[in-house]
């Protein structure tokens, strides 16, 4: 793996597998963690790994946000475990339910790979804004079009461990039919690229990895 002098980036070994940023907007949110004596650092990785997938709590990590996730199977029901491929997450945004209602916001997980990179280890989740599985409707049940995604890269090296989350190609979902739900999604999309998705991921990565 190739090395790196600032935390703020990925080896680029590693950005290959972050889309490639086509149109709309990016972001990207970086926090690590340094490994010293006193750490054991496989059981940390691990224990890292699994707040990951335990999405159901990411609101206890993620402090300074106001989401709360729920962790859904391919038919829409809730479930109480890790995620796998396939599984869908619903984000509700409370502190907007008395602005906006309909503040349900839903994505898929298309990719989680667990490997050995370099000698080092290495955890990518990827998830895509999508229908909301419990509706028949296909219409994206989020701010952002079906374009957008989040990539997820959890690794450690001999010195540290790093989170980083990387938004690609975010554009605001208008393509419903209905005004209402069109500048619903305009305001959630200009609120995100104003900041608020950035704090939201800083402060998950945050928790994840010093909870």
């Amino acid at each position: 793996m190739n090395a790196i002098t600032n935390m703020e980036e990925l080896p680029a070994d590693l950005s290959r597998f972050i889309p490639e940023q086509k149109i709309g907007q990016s972001n990207d949110t970086f926090s690590h963690l340094a490994l010293n004596d006193r750490n054991d650092a496989d059981k940390l990785f691990k224990e890292i790994k699994k707040r990951l997938l335990n999405i159901n709590q990411w609101n206890e990590y993620a402090t300074l946000t106001n989401a709360r996730f729920t962790l859904m199977d391919s038919n829409g029901n809730d479930i109480n475990r890790l995620a796998a491929i396939g599984d869908y997450v619903k984000v509700v945004f409370s502190g907007m339910q008395k602005l906006i209602s309909d503040s349900e916001e839903h994505v898929h997980i298309g990719q989680i790979t667990s490997l050995k990179h370099g000698g080092m280890d290495v955890v990518i989740m990827k998830v895509y804004p999508c229908a909301d599985p419990t509706h028949n409707k296909q219409e994206v049940a989020h701010f952002f079009n079906d374009e957008a995604s989040n990539t997820f890269i959890l690794y450690r090296t001999t010195t540290h461990i790093q989170l980083s989350i990387h938004g690609r190609n975010e554009i605001p979902n208008t393509g419903s039919g209905r005004i209402r739900k069109k500048s619903r999604n305009l305001i959630f999309a200009v609120l995100a690229v104003a900041g608020i998705s950035k704090i939201q991921w800083k402060s998950l990565a945050h928790g994840l990895l010093h909870f």
